[in-house]
Parts: structure tokens; C-alpha cells; sequence
């Protein structure tokens, strides 16, 4: 489905963390504090919103969104309770991908980028020290006198000035 677009991202998003992660691990949403800073700067916004807000971003994030179940209790009235429900799938939701996403960066973290491996060696340990960081040993007596570019005034390295424009200015 991903390879295809055939859904949104998000909505394949949504449909993995309620497949593969348990509302269990959700924390008591009337304690946020166990919380993100970000999750309960969201979980603030959503609590402002009503239930019907909430059902369509669960919708949108692939997550069971219906409510119809759902009764009053004696204490709690039915859109307390179905704004609860929902806000459960939404903290797990985002609970999920940001534990997903942060596996994924430190694995990443941990790979090598060309697929060579590190070999833990300093750069200052190297043979010829901070000189030749480039490969090439840099001695005092061999440094280049930078030419100005005669157009716009910038100094420019004899080595990368063209040909002609060397010559021209040996003459």
C-alpha cells in the first residue's frame, strides 16, 4: 500500500501502531506529566477540542475512530467519555512513532554511512599530524601568493586561476 500511495502515510502510520502497540502502555492522560513536553502540549490541545474533532484526526491517522459504543456512566456524561477513548488512540499513536523514531535514529547512529568501518582513530593521532588533515603536508615556505581577479577584485590561488591568466600575469 505504502509503495503504491494507494493511503496516506499517516494513515499506514496509524494502522502499524494500532496493530503492533498496546493502549496498555498508554500513561493516565490525567496525569500528564509522563508525558513529552510535546505530547502534553498536544494533549492540551486536544483535550480543547471536541470529540467530533477528535474522531476525524483518529480517521485520518487510521485509527478506530467510532464511539457508538461507548455509554454514559452516572459521574462521567457519553462525550466526556468518548473524548477520553479517543484520546487514548492519539497519545498511543504518537507514543509509538516517537519510540519508532528514535530506534530508528539510533540504529542509524550506530551504521556507517559509506559502509566502511570506523577505524576510532583521531585525527590528531594520524601520521604527520594537523598539517596534512587533506592528505597534503602544507610547510610554510610553499604557500602560494593569492592572485586578484582583475574583474571583481577577489583573491583568487594561482593554482585556480586559468592558464592563460597566469601566464599573463607572469609577463
Amino acid at each position: 500500500w505504502e509503495c503504491w500511495s494507494v493511503f496516506d502515510p499517516q494513515f499506514l502510520r496509524g494502522l502499524e501502531a494500532a496493530f503492533m502497540s498496546s493502549l496498555d502502555s498508554v500513561p493516565s492522560l490525567n496525569d500528564p506529566s509522563e508525558l513529552p513536553i510535546s505530547l502534553q502540549t498536544r494533549l492540551k490541545e486536544w483535550k480543547g477540542s471536541h470529540f467530533s474533532v477528535l474522531e476525524r484526526q483518529c480517521r485520518a491517522r487510521g485509527l478506530r475512530s467510532s464511539t457508538a459504543h461507548l455509554s454514559p456512566t452516572a459521574t462521567t456524561p457519553l462525550e466526556e467519555i468518548r473524548k477520553q477513548w479517543l484520546l487514548v488512540r492519539l497519545v498511543n499513536y504518537d507514543m509509538y512513532w516517537r519510540r519508532k523514531d528514535q530506534e530508528r535514529a539510533t540504529k542509524k547512529m550506530g551504521e556507517n554511512i559509506d559502509g566502511d568501518a570506523l577505524d576510532g582513530i583521531a585525527l590528531d593521532e594520524l601520521k604527520g599530524g594537523e598539517d596534512d588533515i587533506d592528505g597534503e603536508s602544507m610547510e610554510s615556505d610553499e604557500q602560494e601568493e593569492p592572485s586578484s581577479d582583475s574583474e571583481s577584485g577577489i583573491a583568487i590561488p594561482v593554482d585556480m586561476m586559468p592558464s592563460d591568466q597566469v601566464v599573463a600575469d607572469a609577463e
